[in-house]
């Protein structure tokens, strides 16, 4: 134990106090997650987690398997970022204070727009 405290630096007795914390305050906020969070905007957390998982399992994927059709993969990866990105704007324009004056109907079409267009160029990618 001693030369895992050496060479991680931490105490080990400071992570016994600070884990109990740590999970406690994870619970509370998740709890409050639940709690104040629109069901809508729950599932488009999902989605941008969705995104998240499926671009690291393509990368996981490359390395074990090999980056044999290129074009396929940088399609794969393109897509998984691209939506990534335009979830977590339409996410940060329906529920923050700042975009209370932009229609959600508007933010919505773009972002069903921009998937489109993201499909799209991801298709044409893969050839």
């Amino acid at each position: 134990m001693k030369q895992v405290e050496k060479f991680v630096g931490v105490n080990m007795n400071d992570v016994r106090v600070v884990l109990p914390a740590l999970k406690e305050a994870s619970a509370r906020i998740f709890k409050e997650y639940l709690d104040n969070t629109h069901p809508k905007l729950k599932m488009l957390d999902g989605l941008i987690i969705l995104s998240i998982a499926t671009f690291v399992i393509q990368l996981v994927y490359s390395q074990v398997a090999g980056k044999d059709p290129f074009n396929s993969l940088l399609a794969g990866l393109f897509c998984s970022l691209g939506q990534f990105a335009l979830s977590a704007s339409l996410r940060i324009q329906l529920s923050d204070d700042e975009y209370r004056d932009f229609s959600n109907k508007k933010a919505i079409g773009e972002f069903i727009l921009g998937s489109f267009l993201l499909y799209l160029s991801c298709l044409c990618l893969v050839g």
